[in-house]
């Protein structure tokens, strides 16, 4: 038994119909950018008003010393807390979407 294939005109008039045999690619996301949707979050935006706010206090209290002593440490603090919270879900996720 002798199998003939698809003859030229029958290849072209599948491919204008069905289109090409090739698999869609699985679209992904790269870790930067779930690490920027990380920012969305409505606790990030709190940590970051605090820490825009805490920021002009101390540059305030340097420029004028009368206002009080500016803690810096503060302004650490938030920016870890900042990293660590945006940093952890956002490998979180990247991980869980890589499987």
């Amino acid at each position: 038994m002798k199998f003939n294939g698809l003859t030229k005109e029958e290849v072209q008039r599948s491919y204008q119909e069905h289109g090409n045999n090739a698999l869609s690619s699985k679209e992904t996301e790269t870790f930067l950018s779930i690490l920027i949707a990380a920012f969305d979050d409505p606790w990030i935006k709190v940590l970051l008003f605090g820490l825009a706010l805490k920021t002009v206090i101390n540059i305030a209290c340097m420029i004028n010393p009368s206002l009080g002593h500016a803690d810096w440490i503060e302004v650490v603090s938030l920016i870890a807390a900042i990293g660590l919270s945006t940093g952890v879900a956002s490998f979180s996720e990247w991980k869980r979407k890589r499987i």
